[in-house]
């Protein structure tokens, strides 16, 4: 499905589709993980599960709409 991006006042243009996804390294086991992101949101912290080892990381991630800017992985 191709994203479409809307053209606003001042030239800029923002992606219409809310979620982004990434794939993120485990820092405990190194289990490659997809994670779908609501980038409506600038700022969130999340506390996800690995489904291979059980143990949990805190991903502190910021956006802009339709994009990921940053997201860091922490134990």
């Amino acid at each position: 499905m191709a994203l479409r991006a809307v053209s606003v006042a001042g030239g800029r243009s923002y992606n219409m589709h809310p979620i982004a996804e990434t794939k993120i390294i485990r820092p405990h086991c190194g289990e490659v993980f997809p994670i779908q992101i609501d980038t409506s949101q600038p700022e969130q912290i999340l506390i996800e599960d690995c489904a291979v080892c059980c143990r949990s990381i805190t991903l502190t991630i910021r956006c802009r709409p339709g994009a990921i800017v940053e997201l860091t992985c922490s134990l």
